[in-house]
């Protein structure tokens, strides 16, 4: 019984965690919590491990604790993410999509709460059709390429998918193939600051401080009826982007948090005002 308690804990942890969870602290939280010894500990994530339900990663020298990538998640009403090998079964949802993604080395298997959020704000947004079919997409700092790939699954014609990292380019590029969308996608390291064309929909999983210097250049960037889906940021600072990004003519129809973390998506109608 205390071995099941023990497992469900565990696994309750990590999926909470807002931050990286080293193999050191899951120990001493897990022996404290229930008054057992650390090798009991152990011997509880070695089976979790060995049932490819948790993994071990080495990030900076240290040994890291992670869910496993193993098994789809539904991650959305529409959306399943996939590792790229797993066959799913089939999703009820009307306009259901799979969408592939490999356990990338520096990106992770893009279940992150960050990308979750703005994959649901993705499908609400569509669903709500504040996003058209056939809409043009922009992903700024596209790390493992999954915002611009659920975007295009989901109805986008095409996708400008953008970072200045070598690894996010490397692994964005194999995700996009994995999930036959080369012609639709290009994963480029162009600098978003001069970029000449107009987009439809803008992704940006950033961090507070970027989303606002980049207020003007979004401005430039989307159309005059457009969408705009980021992540990313807290929830305490939600209201700070939202009074900047006014100033631009972008208004929040779409706003949630998990573990920590926020996602908003604006819409900007050439309608309103």
């Amino acid at each position: 019984m205390v071995a099941k308690s023990l497992d469900r804990f565990i696994l309750a942890y990590l999926e909470e965690a807002t931050t990286k969870v080293s193999a050191a602290d899951l120990i001493r939280i897990c022996a404290q919590t229930f008054q057992i010894h650390r090798s009991s500990v152990k011997r509880a994530l070695r089976r979790l491990a060995a049932d490819q339900r948790i993994q071990y990663t080495n990030l900076f020298g240290g040994t890291q604790v992670d869910l496993a990538w193993s098994r789809p998640r539904q991650v959305s009403p529409r959306i399943l993410l996939c590792p790229e090998e797993s066959v799913p079964k089939a999703c009820g949802a009307p306009g259901a999509v799979v969408l592939r993604i490999a356990g990338g080395a520096a990106f992770g298997a893009g279940d992150h709460p960050t990308t979750r959020l703005a994959l649901q704000a993705l499908d609400a947004m569509f669903a709500e059709k504040r996003i058209s079919q056939g809409a043009t997409a922009l992903d700024i700092g596209t790390g493992s390429g999954v915002l611009a790939i659920g975007a295009v699954l989901l109805g986008a014609d095409t996708a400008l998918a953008l970072d200045i990292d070598p690894c996010a380019l490397w692994e964005a590029r194999g995700n996009v193939a994995f999930n036959d969308l080369t012609t639709r996608i290009r994963v480029g390291d162009d600098a978003v600051e001069d970029l000449a064309q107009t987009f439809d929909l803008v992704l940006a999983n950033l961090r507070l401080p970027t989303l606002l210097r980049l207020a003007s250049t979004m401005s430039r960037l989307i159309n005059r009826d457009a969408s705009v889906v980021v992540s990313g940021i807290r929830p305490e600072e939600t209201a700070d982007l939202v009074k900047c990004w006014s100033d631009i003519g972008l208004q929040p129809c779409w706003m949630d948090s998990c573990q920590g973390w926020a996602g908003i998506g604006f819409y900007r109608s050439s309608r309103m005002g």
